[in-house]
């Protein structure tokens, strides 16, 4: 569910993985040389301890999901 966006800079979504997580993501785009530069925010909160855990290691391994995401993109275009 979206919660808010500026069209075209900014989006803000709600997301709930059942039994697991729930908060929100934004998303901002910002004009940068040769092209843009993208910021990811999650803000999510575990739902049991187990998935206490998995969010801990999301954290921890952040920086390779998200630079994962950043060489699929620039494979794409």
């Amino acid at each position: 569910m979206v919660v808010d966006r500026e069209p075209g800079r900014r989006l803000r979504y709600a997301r709930i993985a059942t039994e697991k997580t729930a908060g929100t993501v934004e998303v901002v785009l910002r004009e940068a040389e040769g092209g843009s530069e993208v910021t990811v925010t999650y803000q999510l909160t575990a739902l049991n301890e187990t998935a206490a855990a998995e969010l801990a290691g999301f954290e921890a391994h952040y920086p390779e999901f998200i630079r994962s995401w950043e060489e699929a993109i620039a494979a794409a275009i």
